[in-house]
């Protein structure tokens, strides 16, 4: 079992255990929503396994969560899994279909949370305008809604074109005044409300009984919050009918997408010519290309950070087993040149590396720790 002065040895079963609350995942961003009010009422669209409770309750203990989910089984196996492992977490469940729920208003709540998926397609209610509608009514002029909202990396252009994150940006824009986007990888947290959005976040949860990283994703959390931005103004209107937004699609919108984002890598370092291997192998190729992008502020910065993260969570440590030590030793130069940069996306990706219970723990792993909670 992991502590915190160990570093290479993790498995799933500390999650069971009790010994761990974040995983490296989209699911622990929801640990925002429980930090949106002093004791919000939180409805979860969308439980699966029930990966966004614990972290919610680590960064606020007084967070009431009620969970709905339209598949009975689902449901039942969460709740078993919940009872047996984490008997002290409790939270109401809601067997129904999410958008029934919403349209017939079930209830009152501080912040929704949205993610829903069947199997690996957005459910046609997500990319229903009348559903985010619905949604805002009842938030109101007091709550917020926290979205999951999965697709394509943002170095591949993800705000344009036929992508979910343009598709539901854009109808979120329409329904709700106020928003903040936070990236992580393929996925984009989109947090949204009627209202202006909470500038800086308070920690309310069981800071002191956290594993060490557990303690620093907890922490660097609300600095996230603090510096990212809205959702583009920039949205362009869309055709009534979205395309099928499944894994098999937005595969292929990648790698249709792939030779103009390589173009763009070429201009900014001569090693990109020479083909990803040197830039993602070699500690001073990305440096170089890291540093020519954040010059001109590019949104192509945060691919190295994720694929250094994506590929360790594969079991190849090519970049991962290096990246923490240049993110350490370069970090004042890092943050002062771009701080969202630094700490949103690179800071974040190494504390994802860390946090992810199905591979080795790197070398450096205590340092970005260290860095983490020295913020």
């Amino acid at each position: 079992m992991y502590d915190d002065n160990a570093r290479l040895v993790d498995n799933t079963n500390s999650l069971l255990s009790g010994d761990r609350v974040f995983a490296g995942n989209q699911p622990d961003d929801f640990a925002l929503a429980s930090a949106l009010h002093s004791q919000p009422r939180v409805c979860q669209l969308g439980l699966g396994s029930g990966g966004s409770l614990r972290p919610m309750v680590a960064m606020n203990e007084a967070v009431r969560v009620t969970a709905v989910e339209y598949d009975e089984s689902t449901l039942s196996h969460c709740v078993e899994h919940f009872g047996r492992h984490f008997p002290k977490i409790a939270f109401d469940t809601v067997l129904a279909d999410a958008q029934k729920f919403v349209e017939n208003a079930h209830g009152r709540f501080d912040v929704y949370c949205v993610d829903l998926y069947e199997e690996d397609v957005y459910p046609g209610s997500v990319l229903d305008r009348w559903f985010w509608r619905n949604l805002s009514g009842l938030v109101g002029t007091d709550g917020f809604v926290v979205v999951n909202c999965w697709g394509l990396p943002l170095n591949l252009d993800a705000w344009s074109g036929r992508s979910p994150q343009h598709w539901i940006g854009w109808l979120l824009r329409q329904e709700f005044a106020f928003s903040k986007v936070l990236w992580s990888r393929r996925n984009a947290t989109i947090v949204v409300g009627n209202k202006p959005l909470p500038t800086s976040l308070e920690l309310g949860g069981a800071h002191g009984e956290l594993r060490k990283s557990d303690r620093a994703i907890q922490h660097v959390l609300p600095l996230r919050w603090g510096l990212t931005g809205a959702l583009p103004d920039d949205l362009e209107p869309l055709p009534e009918q979205p395309v099928r937004f499944d894994a098999a699609f937005l595969n292929d919108e990648m790698v249709r997408r792939w030779p103009a984002f390589m173009m763009t890598m070429a201009e900014f370092s001569q090693l990109a010519t020479e083909g990803m291997p040197r830039i993602l192998t070699d500690m001073s190729a990305t440096d170089e290309l890291v540093t020519a992008l954040l010059a001109e502020n590019r949104q192509e910065a945060v691919y190295l950070p994720g694929i250094a993260a994506s590929t360790h969570f594969e079991g190849k440590d090519f970049m991962s087993r290096w990246y923490g030590d240049w993110l350490v030793g370069n970090w004042d130069r890092l943050v002062s040149t771009n701080p969202e940069w630094a700490i949103s996306v690179a800071l974040w990706q190494a504390l994802c590396i860390v946090a992810c219970p199905l591979v080795a723990k790197p070398a450096w792993s205590d340092e970005v720790l260290e860095l983490a909670l020295s913020l």
